[in-house]
């Protein structure tokens, strides 16, 4: 994807791998504390599950369209509307925008026809995650904001902002991932590929070191972690299993770290930042 939306700097990611600072660019589901008003105890309620993915997508189209209106004033009324408030509104639309769809994503995995659609609580964990997120987030989406402050952007910015709009798409999953409470069972994730897309090297990886064990998950597909980037057309699909399935998985599982580690190492590859050996 244009801007390396969600590229995470190559030389850095080793700073990132600990478990309390968990970056976008490598969605491992956000803290697991599932809230009480959530716990699930049965089956998903499908359709409730639908309703709220078309809740979802609602809210995806409006982020879109507010960071689009937020950029197009700022292009009609440059001598009136100083740059450093138009960034800080960008960087408050990010923050509502990616608490909202991931408690969309915590909805869509709790799905039951009791599962209430608003009044639960994220923990601080949670937020400290999300205000994290949000934060790289804008990070690269400054870029964006600085071409069309200087008129150096080869692309239309509203075309740039289709783009940055599904950056929402991880930040919904890493909710339905964080939402598997114990007394549900086991589940495993499967990562998915479109049998009508080509395929990057790293989904293809990720694919066939399937199933993951959802806290192992090293990545989301389109957060950025992938060769593909934010074009990925694969999917996480969540299914129980036994225990004895769950605990098979677990010790065939590639580790958090060492999978963080090949991923970073495939974008190296292609960018050609890979470091010479020793000798």
């Amino acid at each position: 994807m244009s801007e390396g939306l969600f590229r995470l700097l190559i030389e850095q990611l080793s700073a990132r791998l600990d478990e309390t600072s968990k970056s976008i660019g490598h969605l491992r589901g956000g803290p697991t504390e599932v809230p009480q008003e959530l716990g699930q105890k049965g089956h998903p309620y499908y359709p409730v599950r639908g309703s709220v993915r078309h809740g979802y997508l609602t809210i995806r189209g409006q982020y879109r369209k507010a960071l689009a209106d937020l950029v197009t004033a700022y292009t009609k009324n440059r001598k009136t509307m100083p740059f450093a408030r138009v960034k800080e509104q960008t960087q408050a639309i990010i923050r509502s925008y990616f608490e909202k769809a991931y408690r969309y994503g915590m909805l869509d995995r709790a799905g039951l026809s009791t599962s209430p659609r608003k009044g639960f609580s994220l923990t601080q964990s949670q937020y400290q995650w999300l205000a994290k997120a949000a934060s790289e987030e804008f990070g690269y989406f400054q870029r964006l904001l600085d071409d069309v402050r200087y008129n150096r952007s080869k692309m239309h910015y509203l075309a740039r902002i289709d783009n940055y709009a599904l950056s929402l798409d991880p930040i919904y999953d890493a909710g339905r991932v964080s939402v598997l409470p114990q007394e549900a069972g086991h589940f495993l994730a499967d990562w998915v590929m479109d049998y009508e897309a080509e395929h990057c090297p790293s989904c293809l990886w990720l694919a066939n070191h399937s199933p993951w064990v959802p806290e192992n998950l090293p990545t989301t597909p389109r957060a950025g972690a992938t060769l593909c980037m934010v074009g990925c057309k694969c999917k996480v699909v969540l299914r129980r299993v036994s225990e004895e399935e769950y605990k098979s998985a677990l010790k065939a599982q590639t580790p958090k770290k060492q999978a963080l580690w090949h991923l970073n190492r495939l974008q190296q590859r292609k960018h050609g930042t890979r470091r010479a050996r020793r000798t």
